[in-house]
């Protein structure tokens, strides 16, 4: 029984590994920056500390949106 057209393309989406991380990364950028900037209108002790955190997550998004597009220009 052939496959429908729905969920060939719903498979596609999970398989590529380029697309994950993208999406991961604009998540990690947007989600840290954010965070950040909420915790910096606080008023708590240990802003510095978060603030350090939620930018780190941040970076770390980055950094997944570089490794996506590095493995985007090798497969092409």
């Amino acid at each position: 029984m052939p496959e429908s057209n729905e969920s060939t393309e719903s498979a596609d989406v999970v398989e590529d590994p380029v697309r994950v991380l993208r999406i991961a990364g604009w998540i990690a950028i947007g989600g840290g920056v954010l965070l950040a900037l909420v915790q910096a209108n606080s008023d708590s002790r240990n802003s510095a500390l978060w603030i350090a955190i939620f930018v780190g997550v941040a970076i770390v998004g980055a950094l997944l949106r570089i490794e996506a597009a590095i493995r985007d220009a090798n497969r092409h």
